[in-house]
């Protein structure tokens, strides 16, 4: 069970701020170059064996009683051992380095993604499919663009912004994606977090996928002071993904609130990428009943907090109030 959903919203948040901080702090961009390996040549060494013989003496035989003198026989050369020639070892293949990207080219990449999705539609995220796609060659590629790998199954992408991502991984397949953005004020770049993240700012997924199949509001518990935040979840269940903004609010009065889902007023943008008939439930695996109790009980807490019951308006309304760009809207809501 991946970490979204072990520890909650909350740590779900922390967790892709703190991937994000760690590839700002960690990425190092000094260009590397390859080591030029020069492969031995192998020495081959001609040798010519030669033997020298001299003539073999006849024997003399005397007519006289004198007894015959045996002939000697000149001793034969004997060929002079070669040394064997040493054979050089065969080097082994070299593996050089990947050159590694700078900023502006990391950065170019990540922008032409975030702006295109690599050709795909969600669930499809950079060309990477949920239930088809293996993790080896999610990494090969990302890897290739400038992506960063803490973990064999999360990856970093960008350094004064960008996305983090978890991959929920069963026999080397890539099944599901949590993705995320966040501003960090002091360490995320504020107005390239916004324009980065257009492409999925609820106006835009509205104006491209239509009418959702649900949407949930609430404002989640908060034990700290600090800033107000709400979470507007917002489902395409027949497509398979579902995008959370988490936004700051304004206080009406106790239970009410005030929000403007706009990316400037939107300091975290997350989806969750899923091929539908491998997922059932979306919705309490995303949003478990439990973490939501001090809301309702769990047989009631997600109709409290949807778009209908929070806002007393339709899910139709909703779709043709955030779906035009000019009108910068804003709605009212209640949370128990």
């Amino acid at each position: 069970m991946s970490t979204k959903y072990m520890f909650g919203k909350v740590n779900r948040i922390l967790f892709f701020t703190a991937i994000l901080l760690w590839t700002g702090c960690t990425r190092d961009m000094n260009g590397v170059q390859a080591n030029d390996t020069k492969t031995p040549e192998p020495v081959t060494e001609s040798i010519t064996l030669t033997a020298t013989t001299s003539p073999t003496n006849t024997p003399f035989i005397s007519s006289s009683t004198h007894t015959p003198i045996p002939a000697t026989a000149t001793p034969t050369a004997v060929p002079n051992t070669a040394t064997p020639t040493a054979v050089p070892p065969t080097p082994s293949p070299t593996t050089l380095p990947t050159a590694t990207l700078t900023h502006e080219q990391v950065d170019a990449n990540l922008t032409e993604l975030m702006l295109t999705n690599g050709g795909c539609e969600l669930p499809c995220w950079w060309g990477i499919v949920p239930g088809e796609t293996p993790i080896d060659s999610t990494h090969e590629s990302l890897k290739a663009l400038g992506a960063s790998f803490p973990g064999d199954t999360y990856a970093s992408f960008g350094i004064d912004w960008g996305a983090a991502i978890e991959f929920e991984v069963n026999h080397g397949i890539v099944q599901t994606m949590d993705i995320g953005g966040s501003y960090s004020p002091g360490w995320i770049d504020r107005d390239k977090y916004t324009q980065g993240w257009q492409s999925y700012s609820l106006t835009a997924v509205l104006d491209h996928y239509g009418l959702p199949t649900r949407v949930l509001v609430y404002k989640p518990f908060q034990a700290d002071p600090g800033q107000p935040s709400y979470h507007l979840l917002v489902f395409y269940e027949d497509s398979g993904f579902e995008i959370d903004y988490v936004g700051s609010i304004e206080i009406l009065s106790d239970g009410n609130y005030f929000a403007c889902p706009n990316m400037a007023d939107i300091w975290m943008v997350h989806l969750f990428l899923y091929q539908p008939s491998q997922v059932d439930n979306v919705v309490e695996r995303i949003l478990p009943a439990s973490s939501i109790g001090y809301i309702a009980d769990a047989q009631t807490v997600y109709d409290v907090i949807s778009w209908p019951e929070a806002t007393g308006t339709s899910l139709e309304s909703f779709y043709e109030t955030f779906r035009m760009p000019a009108a910068n809207a804003c709605f009212e809501f209640v949370t128990p």
